[in-house]
């Protein structure tokens, strides 16, 4: 994973474009799977953590640091992804980023259910709100939304009556 993946001077994980044989230097949350799974070194770790400004606003961390109009991108904010994050920030210790992290995913969420009486599938985490990008609007009462919610507010952030 380090040989393709790993950019030491970019300091992130990127993704690898077999068939012509280089990285897609691209900055995206796909960068914190490897602290996720545990996979990157303390060293590796510390770098791509540095990249958290790239990501984060006021709803929690976009897709990517680049609005395509595409759905994995910014501004959109997507619940499987903030939960990969924030596990692979505690695997290394960054107990505060993660801490922060959850607030502001939560705060959204919880925003946006008493706007609307609806948990989303993404959310647009720039103007925290359900206007986001991509091939079709957010869609109501999505699993993992609800599922990372639960875990964040009762694990991270100690709610009890969640």
């Amino acid at each position: 994973m380090n040989q393709y993946l790993w950019n030491e001077s970019f300091g992130m994980y990127f993704d690898f474009h077999f068939l012509n044989g280089r990285q897609h230097c691209y900055y995206s949350l796909a960068a914190f799977y490897p602290l996720w799974a545990r996979a990157a070194s303390k060293q590796q770790a510390a770098k791509v953590v540095r990249h958290l400004p790239l990501f984060l606003q006021p709803g929690g961390l976009a897709a990517s640091n680049v609005q395509t109009g595409f759905q994995w991108d910014f501004p959109n904010g997507w619940a499987p992804l903030h939960w990969i994050v924030i596990k692979g920030l505690q695997n290394y210790g960054y107990d505060l980023e993660a801490q922060e992290i959850a607030r502001r995913w939560i705060r959204l969420c919880t925003k946006v259910y008493l706007e609307t009486g609806n948990m989303y599938e993404k959310y647009n985490v720039v103007d925290m709100s359900i206007r986001t990008i991509g091939r079709y609007p957010s869609q109501k009462g999505f699993g993992w939304t609800n599922a990372v919610y639960q875990k964040i507010a009762v694990d991270l952030l100690g709610c009890t009556v969640c």
